[in-house]
């Protein structure tokens, strides 16, 4: 099943280029149904690209060669027009930078020693006009001062929503395919989201058994009131849920947050005080209201990464708490 308004076929927003190696609709995967020795993962790659050399080597370090048991191929979106321009964003301090292409994030995904990979991409700016021209200043008063989330920060949120649906529907459009050529019934068994701008730098074990079609599992740490969007592991129909958040559900909160609020809190265990407060808490506050899934938070060293910023810089909040002294992601081991 695709997440809601995802139909299987590309659309206006997703008819960017796609490059791909080892085309994966045409390519034979092993699953496990057929060897009962392989669970098939889509590395689900979203968000803005930054120093993607060092943080798709951590990737295949940390969880591609750390589970032999498990047959992985990445699906990755990314905005192809960020990288026509200064890139800047003002509450990371970043001024002036410079996004990777395309054509060099396929080169690195192509490199020796990676995994089978689909790179789609589409335009920031028309997500924009199409999706985003009902947020305005006025948006941000249902969040406390404190936070300080501008506008540019409330935008990048659903950017980043649209990103990783982007490279979602990839995989799922990839295995409709696929199941359409072969006959068969094939499907990925789990789910890897992670960002193109963290480094993960904890290595990540998957379970020989697999994980189970509503398990999802997330960090523990940097729940800010609520949950850690940065990375997750999640079945099936964990993925669809996980997917929606930042794709549908918090457009209705901010919008009309006391309707949609107390509805989620007659469904759940949401604990609602009236103010959305972050997008952390928005993602608890969803994950509690869909009783159907298993919602795990890892422990305090489990999936450790670091947001990286223009030009490898590594965000100090991040190396401070997990105590990492590199300050570039080229330099760590």
């Amino acid at each position: 099943m695709l997440p809601p308004n995802m139909n299987g076929t590309t659309t206006a927003q997703h008819s960017g280029f796609i490059y791909q190696k080892n085309p994966i609709a045409t390519s034979s995967m092993t699953t496990k149904d057929d060897t009962k020795q392989c669970i098939s993962a889509a590395l689900v790659l979203f968000g803005v690209p930054k120093a993607f050399q060092y943080i798709h080597n951590a990737y295949i370090q940390q969880i591609v060669k750390r589970n032999p048991h498990v047959c992985f191929k990445a699906h990755m979106h990314m905005y192809n027009d960020l990288h026509q321009k200064p890139f800047i964003n003002i509450r990371n301090e970043e001024k002036n930078g410079k996004i990777e292409s395309p054509e060099s994030i396929q080169a690195i995904l192509d490199a020796e020693g990676g995994i089978p990979a689909q790179l789609s991409t589409s335009s920031q700016s028309t997500f924009d006009e199409a999706n985003l021209s009902w947020m305005h200043e006025n948006i941000t008063q249902n969040f406390p001062t404190k936070n300080k989330l501008n506008l540019q920060t409330m935008m990048n949120v659903f950017r980043q929503g649209n990103s990783m649906k982007e490279a979602f529907i990839s995989a799922s459009f990839a295995f409709e395919l696929q199941k359409q050529q072969e006959q068969q019934r094939h499907g990925y068994d789990m789910y890897v989201f992670a960002r193109s701008d963290t480094l993960l730098i904890t290595p990540i074990d998957i379970p020989r058994s697999g994980i189970g079609d509503r398990d999802l599992h997330i960090p523990g740490w940097h729940r800010w009131g609520g949950g850690n969007d940065r990375f997750a592991l999640a079945g099936p129909i964990a993925a669809n849920i996980w997917v929606s958040a930042k794709g549908n559900v918090f457009r209705e909160m901010i919008l009309d947050p006391g309707e949609t609020l107390r509805s989620m809190e007659k469904k759940g265990r949401t604990g609602w005080n009236g103010t959305l407060g972050n997008p952390e808490k928005m993602l608890r506050l969803w994950l509690d209201a869909n009783d159907s899934l298993n919602v795990t938070r890892g422990g305090k060293d489990w999936a450790h990464v670091i947001r990286v910023r223009m030009g490898g810089v590594l965000q100090r909040k991040d190396t401070d708490a997990f105590k990492i002294k590199q300050k570039n992601a080229r330099d760590v081991k």
